[in-house]
């Protein structure tokens, strides 16, 4: 990512991974105090929240399966919040 990034330019990173996963591998990619970094965290919408839950609960990991099964639909309404 160094080589790549021109000086006082900005890059950014989204990753579905929880900061405390993620953070480490850059900071080790990149050269100690050449950067500002910001993080930002952008909340899924109900939707979003809701497919994610409807394949994890899934046996067959796809949203049509879990669709057709009734306890994981109502259940992924309720994890879905």
């Amino acid at each position: 990512m160094h080589r790549v990034t021109k000086l006082y330019k900005y890059y950014t990173v989204i990753t579905y991974g929880a900061p405390e996963m993620r953070l480490k591998i850059m900071l080790d990619s990149l050269p100690k105090n050449t950067y500002e970094m910001q993080i930002r965290e952008i909340p899924l919408s109900f939707l979003s929240n809701l497919i994610n839950s409807l394949r994890s609960k899934s046996k067959n990991n796809s949203i049509k399966g879990a669709l057709q099964d009734k306890k994981v639909l109502m259940s992924s309404f309720i994890d879905g919040n």
